[in-house]
């Protein structure tokens, strides 16, 4: 378990961060600023090396979303070149529900 205070410099904004580790696949992080009162929250499950789900909410932007991972995230430096991990992520924003979206992204790793 952790906890972070921090402290932006000059506005002296205090916020803090939480972050969980409940077993080697569940993660659960929280973090809170003072000043504006807006919070976000990641819940993190891993299945095997391949998958990764990760849920969460945005109180500024109001938003909350739900991603899966594909890809292997460990791994050798050999194969290093031939990483790919692969995103399906849906946003659903709390103000009009109607408006959600379902984003595709590719993190493609290019060694030179």
């Amino acid at each position: 378990m952790s906890f972070i205070p921090s402290i932006s410099l000059p506005s002296n904004a205090l916020s803090f961060a939480f972050k969980r580790r409940f077993d080697s696949n569940n993660k659960l992080s929280y973090w809170y600023n003072f000043d504006t009162n807006y919070w976000s929250a990641v819940y993190k499950h891993t299945y095997g090396k391949d998958y990764k789900l990760k849920a969460g909410y945005d109180s500024e932007v109001r938003l909350g979303w739900a991603s899966l991972w594909v890809g292997d995230e460990d791994g050798k430096a050999k194969m290093a070149p031939m990483k790919l991990k692969v995103q399906f992520m849906l946003q659903v924003p709390q103000d009009d529900i109607n408006s959600s979206v379902l984003m595709f992204r590719v993190k493609k790793r290019w060694d030179i």
